[in-house]
Parts: structure tokens; sequence; C-alpha cells
């Protein structure tokens, strides 16, 4: 059973759609905590990356966990990401 369990980890990917660090928030320190925690203990089977939600005057310096950045009130912006990752290897 265990090696079934193994076999659908095997190059998973998970991305978070959340508010990440540098912005200050609960949210934002949660997600990072919950990503650092999953990708140490599956590592390398499974890589966990993040979506930043921005509002629309926000620009943040993000590190290489978030893969890409949208403003939280565009709902053209939820459609475009969904495409993007449904069309990604990453």
């Amino acid at each position: 059973m265990e090696e079934k369990e193994e076999l659908k980890f095997k190059d998973s990917k998970i991305c978070f759609l959340s508010n990440f660090p540098p912005k200050e928030c609960g949210i934002a320190t949660f997600t990072q905590d919950l990503i650092t925690s999953l990708n140490k203990k599956f590592n390398p089977k499974v890589k966990s990356r993040v979506i930043a939600l921005n509002e629309e005057s926000s620009l943040y310096n993000y590190d290489g966990r978030v893969i890409m950045q949208m403003n939280k009130d565009y709902l053209e912006d939820y459609i475009d990401i969904a495409k993007k990752i449904n069309r990604s290897e990453k």
C-alpha cells in the first residue's frame, strides 16, 4: 500500500492561491509556513508554489516560490491564471 501512495506523489506540484510574504498578514505567514513544511516533508516528490494575490496598488518583491502574481479584484486575472496553470508543466 505504501508503494502505491508513494507513486501518487511522484513529481506532484501544488499551487496555492494566497497572500504571501513580504505582504504582512496572518494568511501570508500561514501560507509560507505551510509550503515550507510541505516542501520539507515531501521533497523532492512534491513541489509547492504560490500564486500571490495582490491589491491593485501593491508591488512586492517575492521570492522564487511565487511563480505568478495576480490582482485579487479582477475576475479576468483568475481566468488568465487558470489558463496558464492548465498549460504549464512547472
